[in-house]
């Protein structure tokens, strides 16, 4: 029977989704009469192009090679984010060594970062990988170890009292208690990787959307340009949209999920 509400939430979300975006569409569209064609086209020659372009192998090429970089990057900054979360919230002296170095490094762009990891490693995936991870990471671990560091004590003596041992602790207490925060650092973190995945695609490249999209304004090719940005939208929103799912079924005893 919960299911029920869960999906009725979901259909619902999904009708927003849509009327937003029908509703962006026809601000563009109007936008588009006021501004010359080739700075501004319209959806109506923009949504045709994309729909072409969908039928290339060039085009899926270039979104497997991107949806391949941030899948593993994005797998690295939840296996580490996770566990270094977990670590800053529950250990004092982790959070005393590690804190200054987070707040040193949250405000430096990561694509900024990008042509000294390129020296270090080449132009090639791992450069690009190191640095989707790491800006991915980053709200993963503040998210994890602000859930971890408000766990109610009360559960963890509870635990204790029927003779839990500390790895069962972490993995039936304190793990089940961060997950809403965890999913809440996981949805920031894959759209900040999204956002540097296309920056470093265009610095490095190589392949993938980004070096895609860079070659079509370089070319001037800007009905194709703009056709890739309205398809990065509908990858970002897909993305959210199957994080946010699953998230809410494993979390769906916190209301503010």
């Amino acid at each position: 029977m919960r299911n029920a509400p869960n999906l009725a939430l979901a259909w619902k979300q999904l009708l927003y989704y849509v009327l937003t975006a029908t509703a962006l569409l026809l601000i563009w569209q109007v936008v588009a009469q006021w501004i010359r064609a080739d700075y501004l086209p319209g959806p109506a020659v923009v949504l045709p192009r994309l729909g072409d372009m969908l039928g290339t192998p060039e085009l899926w090429s270039a979104l497997g090679a991107s949806l391949l970089r941030l899948a593993i990057s994005f797998g690295l900054a939840l296996a580490g984010g996770i566990a270094l979360g977990l670590a800053i919230g529950r250990v004092p002296l982790v959070r005393s060594l590690v804190e200054p170095l987070l707040a040193l490094s949250y405000p430096i762009p990561k694509a900024a970062i990008l042509p000294i990891v390129m020296l270090w490693f080449g132009a090639g995936d791992i450069s690009q990988v190191f640095v989707i991870a790491t800006t991915a990471t980053l709200p993963i671990i503040y998210h994890t170890a602000d859930g971890a560091g408000r766990i109610n004590e009360r559960l963890l003596w509870a635990a204790d009292s029927m003779g839990s041992t500390r790895p069962r602790r972490l993995w039936r207490v304190i793990l089940p208690a961060t997950l809403p925060e965890i999913a809440a650092g996981s949805r920031t973190g894959i759209m900040m990787g999204l956002i540097v995945m296309v920056t470093a695609e265009m610095i490095a490249r190589n392949d993938g959307i980004g070096s895609l999209l860079f070659i079509y304004f370089d070319m001037g090719q800007n009905i194709d340009m703009y056709a890739l940005i309205v398809l990065l939208g509908a990858v970002g929103l897909a993305l959210d949209m199957l994080l946010r799912w699953p998230m809410r079924s494993l979390t769906h005893w916190a209301t503010d999920q």
